[in-house]
């Protein structure tokens, strides 16, 4: 490297430029892991708060002789929880990784979820978080999305 009176050559400068752009793309990669836990620790902790269980207001507006029986899509979400339940005992679900999410129609396909519709008789989707907690109990959240309900979350 010479440093005349002409200043850095173009060798230099691409060279000081490729380490620049590492750095760079270095620092990026930390930041969007970081990014990507901080998101994770904020799905764990919406599972666990129990604010998550609100329903929904539909979008749709309500005429009179249409009222919706939340009891019965509250109830569907407590089928679709012990269906989960079943299915990671008798399937031998792995949740070493922590936060596991289930299909419904994993659930339907394999016989744990029977009659999983709304009150129009369309069949619902949705899914369920599984969180294991430290004392070995499961934490599971479910969400359920059909025509005229779904879970806030969803």
């Amino acid at each position: 490297m010479k440093l005349d009176n002409r200043g850095w050559g173009y060798r230099d400068m691409i060279i000081y430029s490729c380490i620049l752009l590492f750095c760079l793309l270095l620092s990026v990669y930390f930041v969007n892991s970081l990014y990507n836990d901080l998101e994770k620790s904020a799905e764990r902790q919406k599972i666990n708060s129990s604010s998550s269980d609100v329903v929904e207001v539909p979008k749709k507006e309500d005429k009179d002789d249409n009222k919706i029986d939340y009891s019965y899509y509250f109830d569907l979400e407590d089928k679709l929880k012990e269906a989960t339940i079943k299915y990671i005992k008798n399937e031998n679900v792995d949740l070493s990784n922590g936060l596991v999410t289930i299909n419904s129609s994993i659930l339907v396909d394999k016989g744990y979820l029977k009659d999983f519709y709304d009150q129009c008789g369309v069949r619902c989707g949705g899914y369920i978080n599984v969180l294991v907690e430290e004392n070995s109990e499961y934490s599971v959240q479910s969400y359920i999305l059909c025509n005229d309900y779904s879970t806030a979350g969803y």
